[in-house]
C-alpha cells in the first residue's frame, strides 16, 4: 500500500501556485484562503481535504515550477488554464505564415 501523501505548512504558496493556474481560484485569493476553498470543495464533494491539498501540494514541488513548469508530466494539464495559454502562445509563436508575413 502506498503510503498518503502529506502536505506542510511551508507548501502553501505551491498549492496556491497549482490552484490559481488550474483556475480553481483567482489570483487576489491569498494563500491561505486557497487552502480553505479546496478544504471547503473537498468537504463538499465528500472527498479527504488532507489527501486532496497534498496531491495540490505535491503537483508543485513535482512538476509545477515557479518560473519552468514541466507540463508533460502534469496530471492536471488537461484543465489548466496555465498550460492551454501556454500552448496557444507557443502555437501562434511557430506558424509558418505568421513568421512569413511577419505577425
Amino acid at each position: 500500500m502506498q503510503p498518503a501523501p502529506t502536505w506542510h505548512d511551508n507548501d502553501v504558496d505551491g498549492i496556491h501556485r497549482v490552484a490559481t493556474r488550474i483556475g480553481i481560484v483567482d489570483g487576489v485569493r491569498g494563500p491561505q484562503e486557497t487552502v480553505s476553498v479546496l478544504r471547503n470543495l473537498a468537504v463538499r464533494t465528500g472527498r479527504d481535504p488532507n489527501q486532496r491539498i497534498a496531491l495540490y501540494a505535491e503537483i508543485a514541488r513535482t512538476t509545477c515550477d515557479l518560473d519552468a513548469p514541466v507540463c508533460i508530466r502534469c496530471p492536471l494539464k488537461d484543465a489548466c488554464e496555465f498550460h492551454a495559454r501556454m500552448q496557444t502562445e507557443r502555437h501562434k509563436s511557430r506558424s509558418v505564415i505568421r513568421r512569413l508575413w511577419g505577425r
